[in-house]
């Protein structure tokens, strides 16, 4: 009778170790609902091995169905859906899949592409307002 309840309780442990695994949270980034993902992002998925994925789509509001590739993160631990073209500025991206995600609802979530602000303007040397000269103070060189 003894030998039953071992076996019994390994059977409940090896079920019990199977549906937590098949139910592990997935982190994802761009976050569910972020707006200030890039247009060249790629969509990352942490917390199983690349081979548990299953199906995943993306979509975009503007450009429509986004194909790509998925890459497996160097750890084993995760990997990315690298699109074959950029996200396009402004766009809401939805990617479905039937994993658990991190605060998305039945493995659909959505994220914001940031429009980019533009080029940063160089500042030239002489653009630099010079401190007016004062007696007494040393410059650098003289003593």
């Amino acid at each position: 009778m003894a030998a039953w309840a071992v076996v019994l309780a390994l059977a409940v442990v090896v079920v019990a170790t199977a549906s937590s695994s098949a139910g592990t949270s997935v982190i994802v980034f761009p976050i569910p609902g972020s707006r200030v993902a890039a247009p060249g992002t790629q969509v990352t998925f942490r917390g199983i091995p690349v081979g548990r994925f299953g199906r995943i789509t993306v979509t975009g509001s503007m450009r429509g169905v986004h194909t790509g590739v998925v890459l497996s993160d160097s750890d084993g631990q995760g990997g990315s859906f690298v699109p074959i073209h950029p996200f396009t500025p402004g766009e809401t991206v939805t990617v479905g899949t039937a994993l658990r995600i991190n605060d998305a609802r039945h493995g659909m979530f959505s994220f914001t592409v940031a429009s980019p602000a533009g080029a940063i303007p160089q500042v030239t040397p002489t653009s630099i307002p010079r401190p007016p000269a004062t007696s007494g103070i040393s410059r650098p060189g003289r003593i």
